[in-house]
């Protein structure tokens, strides 16, 4: 078993350096400036495990899997399941060196100080690392359709469906929001397909004669396949049928209750009040909605969510070339600066800590921010449950806007725009039981 380990490293080793390359390509046309990779940067990365992965798994199995080659490599002494073993051991470890080496290159730079002007948490690599280990399905995947006794077209393309549910593996590492969840499906459907590769292994492909459990995986592999493509074969028809129109529910400041209904890329159709009657003469008063600003809105804190670690910061006063972060786990602002990308101090409830010296305390409670279903969006406040900090970043200085009253926490916090006799001077915050304007 031994030699046929190393007679598949020396077949195949030469692949290695494949997934670093695109790697490296990548980040010298977009090089990174967040250590979390946006969605761009995660989908080439998962793009580069997902077509190695299948690729090696194919061509280890692909061009023996047949004929006088199949019957040269079962001639070995050893059973089909040990050079199934080995062939998966080769494969598994050249892939893992593959993918391993620029992962550990690329997140050992994020780490290092000096190369990011921001905070880094080792939590960041997790979404990269959830891609490459769900590399190791389609790989596993990938060895299954090489041996199948199917049509790749014909027969509504049954050879490539492992290849679909992988995918589906895909779908859901990137939907889940926790990375144990992650890992939990990985280890499911990746058992799930290689005991299916194994019993096709064993039998050159054909059905009838494979073990049992392996036809059981194998119907388990195919429906989550076809579960996938239905659903996505759903979302396309759904999609090209969308008529586009928008339906919204908004309020003027006299608390009168509007219904409007617009087209996509096609402006406003139609304002009625609430009792059917027309109201598009609103449509010429550039401010009669009111602000929605001061709901609850949802936070996404997945593991892929750089909103999980921190929240850019930023008002007028800040310098153009300083960069300034939330960061949840150190309950800090932290400063950088965006050039030479030193540590420049941090903000506390107690003011400004220059660097080099130790922090102070923290701010107490979750930082309230608005986001969207991959990242934060800046806030210009410090909104916190206990109160609303302003910070000057020009003079170091920090000040407690506003202070909720007993029972009260704060939920939101903004600059009032949508009143042009406001002009921006006013701010506006809002708690669980009232709404406040500063001055």
């Amino acid at each position: 078993m031994k030699s046929l380990i190393l007679k598949e490293l020396r077949e195949n080793i030469k692949w290695a350096p494949l997934p670093g390359l695109v790697v490296l390509l990548v980040f010298l046309i977009d090089k990174p400036d967040s250590p979390m990779a946006d969605a761009t940067d995660s989908f080439f990365f998962a793009l580069t495990a997902v077509v190695f992965g299948a690729s090696l798994g194919f061509v280890q199995v692909f061009f023996e899997g047949q004929g006088d080659k199949r019957s040269i490599l079962l001639h070995r002494p050893l059973s089909a399941s040990r050079i199934f073993l080995a062939k998966a051991l080769a494969g598994v470890g050249i892939y893992l060196l593959a993918l391993g080496i620029p992962f550990l290159w690329l997140e050992s730079w994020y780490a290092t100080p000096g190369n990011m002007a921001m905070p880094f948490h080792w939590q960041m690599s997790l979404p990269w690392l959830a891609d490459i280990l769900s590399g190791l399905v389609y790989y596993l995947a990938g060895m299954l359709v090489a041996q199948r006794e199917a049509r790749w077209l014909g027969g509504y393309g049954s050879r490539v469906l492992p290849l679909a549910a992988a995918f589906f593996c895909s779908y859901l590492v990137w939907a889940l929001p926790e990375f144990w969840q992650v890992l939990l499906v990985i280890t499911t459907i990746g058992t799930f397909v290689a005991v299916a590769a194994w019993g096709s292994f064993q039998t050159g492909g054909a059905y009838i004669v494979m073990p049992r459990l392996a036809k059981a995986t194998l119907a388990v592999t195919l429906l989550a396949g076809l579960l996938i493509l239905s659903m996505k074969g759903k979302q396309f028809i759904g999609e090209s049928l969308d008529p586009r129109m928008h339906y919204q529910i908004d309020m003027d400041h006299q608390g009168n209750i509007y219904f409007d209904v617009s087209k996509e890329d096609k402006g406003e159709v139609a304002i009625t009040d609430i009792n059917g009657q027309p109201a598009n003469h609103l449509l010429k008063e550039r401010f009669w909605r009111c602000s929605d600003t001061f709901f609850e809105w949802p936070a996404h804190w997945g593991y892929r969510h750089n909103g999980r670690f921190f929240v850019q910061c930023a008002n007028d006063s800040k310098p153009g070339s300083e960069r300034w972060y939330y960061d949840h786990l150190q309950g800090r602002m932290l400063g950088y600066d965006g050039y030479y990308h030193h540590f420049l101090g941090s903000f506390g409830p107690d003011g400004f800590t220059p660097p080099g010296q130790p922090l102070g305390k923290p701010f107490q409670g979750d930082l309230r921010f608005m986001t969207n279903r991959w990242q934060y969006i800046l806030t210009e406040f410090l909104i916190l449950p206990g109160g609303v900090y302003d910070v000057d970043f020009a003079r170091r200085s920090i000040r407690m806007l506003f202070t909720p009253t007993a029972g009260e926490i704060v939920i939101n916090a903004r600059r009032w725009w949508d009143d042009p006799e406001a002009n921006g001077k006013l701010i506006v915050v809002s708690t669980n039981k009232s709404i406040n304007v500063i001055k």
